[in-house]
């Protein structure tokens, strides 16, 4: 059990790392501009792919009687609507925050380090999955 933990700790690690380095790239991208761009990032859509990929492999947790779900919000054994209506439920939140650090005149380096580490957390969510057998499966 401990090697699992480990192993999903690292992930997590990695993917906050390759996260915070896409934010600074895209940071001092947006430092150079100094329009104000009120479009829906690009990153909104990164995330929310990442978050499907997450809701995939959780979906797949019901054919593994010996894996629990983590999450307490799910429970244990998650049905697939209480999983579909989670991950919708945190897609329109998230792409509501969003619309509001835009639509609040935020600074693009704050709005690009919100979506870099919500990414980095459901592409660590969907690598741990991942990694301990979870797959796409209907």
């Amino acid at each position: 059990m401990k090697m699992i933990h480990v192993a999903w700790i690292s992930t997590l690690l990695l993917s906050a790392a390759i996260s915070l380095s896409c934010c600074t790239f895209v940071a001092q991208k947006a430092l150079a501009d100094d329009t104000v761009d009120r479009s829906t990032p690009a990153l909104e859509w990164a995330y929310q792919g990442a978050a499907v990929a997450d809701m995939l492999t959780t979906l797949d947790i019901k054919n593994h009687p010996t894996l629990m779900e983590t999450n307490p919000l799910l429970g244990e054994h998650p049905s697939n609507g209480k999983v579909f209506a989670y991950f919708a439920g945190t897609g329109v939140l998230h792409w509501a925050i969003t619309r509001e650090l835009v639509n609040g005149n935020m600074q693009r380096p704050l709005i690009n380090t919100w979506e870099a580490l919500t990414i980095g957390l459901e592409v660590g969510c969907a690598a741990h999955n991942y990694s301990i057998g979870l797959r796409f499966k209907r």
